[in-house]
């Protein structure tokens, strides 16, 4: 049977399913008429719903591929605008199903399902029903509303549920940036290399003043499609409103924001709080108060100061438009504003020693879950072959580990705040003075020499907790060892004295030969492993960080050791095999398990659940 046979075959099966709904099946020339969309079948059908003195007719539509897709269901009479009505869209097309909505084609009584919830969709809608899925998808509707798919940036706090000035600066791409404060806005523009040199560099400075004041404008209510402002007039009555303090105050910061001199045109934020979570969008308006139009500027009549009732009254035929916000503000890229614990974290200042194929990823991680202010420190280069294991890739090579990520963290997360050390961390190192103000070292240099340094700061300085992190041979087997003050828990896994100082009491991991492989340089050797071995170590040592600086108290933390085992088989396969004696905490048998050992009264017990 070809395709075209197949279709009718199948047309004939819908004409069926949908008989008793009285539907008629559309001709050529009205399918197409959606000219936007490429139906090639589809059926008319009256819902008797009566609206604006006519009664409903939706159109059930399909495309080519008609027994592996949803139909697409329109309203063809009567003309709904959109924001009209709930759940319509361009073309009065009905958003009935998520795009998530899972059915069996086989099976064409689903046709008849999204009929049925199509008639009730709209019943309710004409009813007044649901209107307030109007603020449930606030961000929908407000799409409609703008001119511009451009997104201007916001960095401010959506949970400051108050009206506030705030600032704004214009970025190159005719976006805006909006801060609450300046060092906030200086320190995301640094981070995205949007200041040419240094802070202090007087270039700098003079960039940093260009910039003009705004306001958030927060609302008690969440205006319907049919009131967003089009003009000042709207903006003002939807103040008059809704507005959550006094009018004048509001249209008193509104005055401020017109009187921009570095923006291209004035822009205002509105906040709402829906029942899905803060809303913010921007309102731009086409000028502010000394841009001239036709001759004549909103300022003309008065030099120094404009009285609020004539700005009131100049402004109210001036056109404004929806923006739509991209959300960079600390709650939004820390978890979506469902992260509870991205206070706490942002407030902690966490010291990564070691950069490398653990440390960099480690640190990407901390702060993708809310780490706001970290310091790096790596006096090795990036080179060609630490690219299959690193976060970094090759347009990083030849520059200081610590250095590059940084400028990687910088650019990809531009509201952290992270300095950078390349140098081997000493004594007389000039990063020390950032270790001790830490409140939580990360170490994965595996340098026994630079743990014991730490270790020692730990007992003189008072540090906060330490987080070892390295591997064993192959990288068949990673530790994460958390060592509290005092608690010599990362010494007792180790000799400190001897001839096999720095190794592992009882590795889990026995190889009958040397691992390392050398290579044709001084002192030229590496452990062979890949990105993947080492991932699971990653994310072990991350949340062993953020477990600790989410602690109710200080009671809590205890010395821990945290032991990834890998595959068996891939042990095996590489000429290793597992320690007999690691027994003692548990059979590893094919492997691919965490084990959590706690230290107590100076030996290791299992605490694995």
């Amino acid at each position: 049977m070809d395709m075209h046979k197949e279709l009718l075959a199948l047309c004939n099966d819908i004409d069926i399913c949908l008989a008793p709904y009285g539907a008629r099946r559309m001709s050529n020339r009205e399918i197409a008429s959606y000219t936007s969309l490429e139906f090639v079948v589809g059926w008319q059908i009256d819902t008797f719903i009566v609206y604006k003195e006519t009664t409903v007719l939706i159109n059930v539509l399909f495309k080519s591929d008609i027994s592996n897709a949803l139909p697409t269901v329109c309203i063809a009479s009567p003309s709904i605008k959109i924001g009209e009505l709930p759940h319509v869209e361009t073309n009065g097309k009905l958003c009935v199903w998520p795009s998530r909505y899972i059915v069996d084609f086989k099976e064409l009584n689903y046709i008849c399902g999204i009929v049925e919830d199509s008639f009730k969709l709209i019943d309710d809608a004409v009813n007044g029903k649901i209107n307030d899925h109007f603020e449930h998808e606030f961000q929908s509707y407000w799409l409609y509303h703008c001119q511009s798919s451009t997104k201007h940036i916001s960095l401010c706090d959506v949970h400051k549920t108050e009206t506030r000035p705030i600032l704004v600066k214009s970025l190159r791409n005719g976006n805006f940036l909006f801060a609450e404060k300046i060092d906030q806005m200086a320190s995301w523009l640094g981070n995205q290399r949007l200041l040419p040199t240094r802070i202090s560099n007087q270039k700098n400075v003079s960039m940093l003043s260009r910039f003009d004041e705004s306001v958030i404008i927060y609302f008690d209510q969440v205006p319907l499609p049919k009131e967003f402002p089009c003009n000042g007039r709207d903006l003002i009555q939807l103040v008059d409103k809704f507005a959550s303090c006094d009018k004048k105050d509001v249209v008193t910061l509104i005055c401020k924001a017109f009187a921009n001199k570095y923006t291209s045109t004035p822009s205002v934020l509105l906040l709402f709080t829906t029942k899905n979570g803060p809303c913010i969008v921007a309102l731009d308006f086409e000028r502010g108060i000394f841009q001239r139009h036709k001759r004549k500027a909103i300022i003309d009549g008065f030099r120094d100061q404009l009285p609020l009732a004539v700005f009131i009254d100049r402004i109210q035929n001036i056109k404004c438009f929806g923006r739509i916000i991209q959300r960079a503000d600390a709650s939004w890229v820390n978890g979506r504003d469902s992260n509870k614990t991205y206070k706490s974290i942002a407030q902690h200042k966490i010291c990564v020693v070691g950069c490398g194929s653990l440390g960099g990823s480690i640190a990407r991680l901390l702060v993708q879950s809310g780490v706001r202010d970290i310091v790096l420190i790596d006096g090795e280069l990036f080179e060609s072959e630490n690219i299959s294991r690193h976060a970094l890739g090759f347009n990083y090579v030849g520059i200081g580990k610590a250095q590059a990520l940084a400028d990687k963290l910088a650019i990809e997360f531009p509201h952290i705040d992270v300095r950078y050390f390349n140098e081997n961390l000493k004594a007389d190192s000039k990063s020390i003075d950032e270790v001790k103000k830490s409140d939580l070292i990360v170490s994965c240099t595996a340098d026994w020499y630079t743990d014991q340094l730490l270790l020692h700061f730990q007992a003189s300085e008072t540090l906060g907790p330490i987080v070892f992190s390295f591997v064993e041979a192959n990288a068949c087997v990673g530790h994460v060892i958390v060592n509290t003050e005092g608690s010599e828990a990362y010494n007792s896994l180790h000799f400190t004295r001897g001839q096999n100082v720095g190794k592992l009491k009882n590795p889990v991991s026995m190889w009958p030969n040397e691992t390392f492989i050398k290579i044709p340089a001084c002192a030229g050797e590496f452990q062979p492993y890949g990105a993947i071995e080492i991932s699971h170590v990653h994310a072990i040592a991350a949340k062993a960080v953020l477990s600790l600086i989410t602690a109710e108290d200080d009671e809590t933390i205890v010395p821990t050791s945290y032991v990834w085992v890998g595959d068996t088989e891939d042990i095996r396969r590489l000429g290793g095999n597992w320690n007999p004696a690691w027994t003692a905490f548990g059979s590893i048998g094919t492997g691919n398990r965490l084990f959590k050992l706690r230290f107590a009264d100076n030996q290791w017990m299992n605490a694995s659940v």
